[in-house]
């Protein structure tokens, strides 16, 4: 299976609500990657929510919310991103098959996820892993 062993073994930074944050900075790039790190290790442990992020990142929610907001985005627009990201790359380089895609990724129903992959798209993923593997 492509999904990186190092992104499922990896735990949480900090577990706990008292632990010291990570480091956000001003600059929104390292942010963001750090952000998207962390939401890939929790779409590989079935563990999202911006509930977990904002415990793992020393803050409250509210806060995260508003600093996402400063950058012009959510939890859920990231999440949705880098979802989308891995569904490309494993419908291009895996053999798996669509609902266990799916599956790995967090979506209760393969529908859901063939609907989300649709409207980032504009291709089924069976449609996509078709057209690419020509």
């Amino acid at each position: 299976m492509l999904i990186e062993d190092e992104a499922l073994n990896l735990a949480p930074r900090f577990p706990d609500a008292t632990a010291r944050p990570l480091p956000l900075t001003d600059d929104p790039v390292n942010t963001t990657m750090l952000i998207e790190d962390l939401i890939d290790r929790q779409i590989w442990s079935l563990q999202c929510g911006l509930d977990h992020a904002a415990r793992e990142l020393g803050m409250s929610p509210a806060t995260l919310k508003r600093r996402l907001a400063e950058m012009n985005t959510s939890y859920s627009e990231i999440l949705r991103k880098r979802r989308m990201h891995h569904a490309t790359r494993l419908l291009k380089e895996s053999d798996m098959n669509v609902a266990d895609i799916a599956l790995a990724l967090g979506y209760s129903a393969v529908s859901n996820f063939s609907r989300a992959y649709r409207n980032a798209t504009g291709f089924s993923p069976n449609s996509f892993r078709s057209a690419t593997s020509l």
